[in-house]
């Protein structure tokens, strides 16, 4: 099925073009396709992988911006959890920044598991919660910390979390046993 929904994708971003034209039959014909494909699964998919224009055109057709997989994984936290932050971008100001996926974990969280400090950045200046704790009681910052290695987004996300906590750094332990 994955190879069919790429080359529906990839056909859905040539549509984009048709959308604009007089053909009145050509119109009928595309705005039938991205109904079809403005479903959870194909918004997922390509949020996920990075696919921006797909992305737009099913915004643009009312795509389920903040519905949740299995795992309870939305579009923005699939895509700010591969690094994508131009759909992040486009995403954060009309997603819910702070949903939870099964495991406690909001964007964010995936953003600074995986060290990606572009999206850290831009989910911050969108107000997402960076004091949040997941179900296993862990900040996003406690999470960028978990590959043991110090980089600028652990710094932005500890700069931030001190902000937050109104200039007094408090202190949670990186691991719950």
């Amino acid at each position: 099925m994955l190879p069919w929904l790429f080359s529906s994708l990839a056909n859905l971003t040539n549509f984009r073009d048709d959308l604009v034209t007089d053909d009145s039959s050509t119109n009928h014909c595309c705005t039938n396709f991205l109904i079809w494909c403005a479903s959870v699964e194909t918004f997922e998919v390509a949020a996920e992988f990075g696919h921006i224009m797909v992305v737009e055109v099913l915004l643009q057709h009312n795509a389920h911006i903040d519905a949740q997989n299995a795992k309870g994984f939305s579009a923005l936290m699939l895509s700010a959890r591969n690094g994508h932050s131009a759909v992040v971008q486009l995403l954060c100001h009309q997603s819910a920044l702070n949903l939870q996926d099964t495991k406690g974990r909001m964007a964010l969280h995936h953003a600074a598991m995986r060290g990606h400090e572009d999206v850290v950045t831009c989910l911050l200046k969108a107000s997402a919660d960076v004091d949040s704790v997941d179900a296993a009681g862990r900040t996003p910052l406690h999470l960028s910390t978990l590959g043991l290695i110090e980089t600028k987004q652990h710094q932005i996300l500890f700069k931030a979390a001190c902000f937050f906590c109104k200039m007094t750094v408090r202190f949670r332990p990186l691991f719950s046993w």
